[in-house]
């Protein structure tokens, strides 16, 4: 609706992750080394945790892009499934058909399978998001997975993305043996305050913006502290903002035009915490 307005070529603040926007901050573009060192490895398990909204997946999806011509790469978005179906969804992700209801040969088909695949000289990667939600006795099956080797050369690795409670998971006694095998593993932080306005300008430069809306700091901070630094937040608080602009008539976005639109959005129930739970579902 305020695209026209604005002179912008299309939203700057999705909801969704859209690598074409990615903000390198420090905490990302430390986040992203470590990744690609752990990923260099190509064997063990690569983590990353962090909030809602910190924009794990959207990192993951960028790393993905880097090895597309380098590794075959199962996704896997749905993680409470116990351990067969794991596996299963595992081999769909790399285009294997395992055989149902003998669990014996679905291992060794999927052995075969990723062998095969490894043949051209394309690791094969497992990424797997929302893993917090993993049971125990699946997270020990990918670690027998991650024991698949072609002579002295791993076969799998697996990439882990998920909320702190991801940590605290792996942390557990009898998750020993898979953290010995965890090769590199970070913690997405939210933006500062200063890095909020860096990345309101950067997405809306994306969205060819040339000025229009002009933006002053008292709005920036204002939405800074209402995200709490959290990206996904703050693309839900500046849609908002610029649709209220626009509503109004606005080419000059100030610190009281912020505060209307926090202040509806607490009258519809629709705070960023309320609003991010929604998109999560």
């Amino acid at each position: 609706m305020y695209l026209q307005f604005f002179g912008l070529s299309e939203p700057p603040f999705r909801l969704m992750p859209d690598r074409r926007f990615l903000f390198e901050s420090r905490a990302h573009t430390k986040a992203l080394s470590y990744l690609q060192y752990g990923l260099h490895k190509s064997e063990g398990f690569v983590v990353v945790t962090g909030e809602v909204g910190t924009g794990k997946t959207m990192l993951a999806d960028t790393l993905i892009e880097q090895l597309a011509d380098q590794r075959s790469i199962s996704t896997v978005a749905m993680t409470q499934l116990d351990p067969e179906d794991l596996v299963r969804a595992i081999g769909l992700g790399f285009g294997l058909d395992l055989p149902t209801g003998d669990r014996a040969g679905a291992l060794d088909s999927f052995a075969r399978g990723v062998a095969g695949l490894t043949n051209g000289g394309r690791t094969a990667l497992v990424l797997l998001d929302e893993a917090q939600n993993l049971p125990i006795a699946s997270l020990e099956e990918l670690r027998m997975l991650s024991n698949l080797r072609n002579g002295s050369e791993a076969l799998l690795q697996v990439f882990l993305i998920g909320q702190p409670g991801l940590r605290a998971q792996l942390a557990r006694p009898e998750l020993d043996q898979l953290m010995q095998r965890v090769v590199a593993m970070c913690h997405l932080q939210p933006l500062g305050a200063a890095e909020t306005g860096a990345y309101v300008g950067h997405r809306l430069e994306r969205a060819g913006w040339c000025g229009d809306p002009d933006i002053d700091e008292g709005a920036l901070a204002l939405v800074y502290k209402e995200a709490r630094g959290l990206p996904r937040r703050i693309n839900m608080l500046m849609d908002r903002l610029l649709l209220l602009a626009c509503l109004e008539q606005r080419h000059r976005i100030d610190r009281a035009l912020a505060e209307e639109m926090i202040l509806d959005l607490r009258e519809e129930g629709l705070g960023p915490a309320a609003v991010v739970r929604e998109v999560d579902r």
